[in-house]
């Protein structure tokens, strides 16, 4: 049919990381600033995916972002490359 389809998926060196002590946090590395942090509240639910409303800052070379606590116990994260 002449179309020629390629797939490849690139992962960063660094995985991203999540702790938890007095409030969750999550970080990635920061060669990776066209990823957006997303949420959704159930995994394989029909609903979107949207964008975590914390912005992220650098720091320590690593993209950061602290969590809500009660909001972070019902919502599942994803990175998500954006154009």
């Amino acid at each position: 049919n002449g179309y020629e389809l390629f797939v490849q998926q690139i992962l960063p060196s660094d995985a991203p990381l999540m702790s938890i002590a007095t409030q969750p946090v999550i970080t990635w590395p920061g060669s990776l600033a066209n990823y957006q942090l997303q949420y959704t509240n159930t995994v394989g639910a029909p609903g979107p995916w949207q964008p975590a409303t914390n912005a992220p800052t650098l720091v320590n070379g690593r993209w950061t972002v602290i969590l809500n606590p009660a909001e972070a116990q019902t919502r599942f994260f994803r990175l998500h490359r954006v154009q």
